[in-house]
């Protein structure tokens, strides 16, 4: 199973709000990355619900569309701004180009670190769960040849 971007932003202890991107919701969140990079790409593997202040937002609006195209072309989950840093509210271009490419852009009030480490609790539920269900399969398997032999 994954963790979607929705479903992150629902994790205990997370207050974020959707700004922009809502047909991106479904996309998964493999990793919390925070960067203030003017292009972050490089540094991204894909799935990384990127955290920033604005800081390396560009200051004009076709820099700023290009650098949503590329985070959502390289794969980015979603990108989160904790407002009033840096920056009082995302451009509306900033919108705009989430909104055209489907990449979530929330507002998040949550600690930066707060939200990787529930991110990486999450990830490591899950594969508790995953663990879970093998050991089940692997007993009901055994008890099945113990009754019925083979």
């Amino acid at each position: 199973m994954a963790l979607t971007v929705a479903q992150a932003m629902t994790l205990p202890g997370m207050s974020m709000r959707l700004l922009a991107g809502r047909a991106g919701l479904g996309r998964e969140v493999r990793w919390a990355h925070v960067s203030e990079l003017a292009d972050p790409v490089p540094w991204l593997r894909g799935g990384e619900l990127v955290l920033t202040i604005g800081l390396g937002l560009p200051g004009d609006v076709e820099g700023r569309r290009a650098y949503v195209e590329r985070l959502s072309v390289a794969g980015c989950a979603a990108l989160a701004f904790a407002l009033d840093e840096a920056m009082a509210e995302v451009p509306r271009d900033v919108r705009d180009a989430a909104d055209s490419c489907g990449l979530p852009v929330l507002e998040i009030l949550t600690p930066f670190v707060a939200v990787t480490e529930a991110v990486a609790r999450w990830h490591a539920d899950e594969r508790v769960r995953g663990e879970r269900k093998v050991v089940a399969a692997q007993e009901a398997t055994a008890r099945a040849a113990l009754t019925s032999g083979t």
